[in-house]
């Protein structure tokens, strides 16, 4: 993980913003969920009840527990390693 990092900061556009393991300049974006989805809401609130933690930042290498990935989407589009690179 620590020898990826850096590689994996300098690939990302993060909406995230900035941080210890997220980018904010590379041609891959990461962007969040707009809008979020009611049984989903459902779904980590009743994980929460059951113990497992909320999670925000699937990226940010704390993977356990449960809430809502980010997307590799750029204006609505799946932005895929080649069209980000490309």
């Amino acid at each position: 993980w620590d020898d990826c990092l850096p590689y994996f900061r300098k690939l990302e556009n993060n909406d995230l913003g900035p941080g210890a393991t997220r980018g904010t300049e590379g041609p891959l974006n990461a962007t969040s969920i707009k809008t979020p989805h009611p049984l989903v809401e459902g779904l980590i609130g009743a994980a929460g009840a059951l113990g497992l933690p909320h999670v925000t930042d699937f990226n940010s290498g704390d993977q356990e527990g449960v809430g809502y990935y980010q997307l590799t989407t750029r204006n609505g589009r799946r932005c895929s390693t080649a069209v980000a690179y490309l």
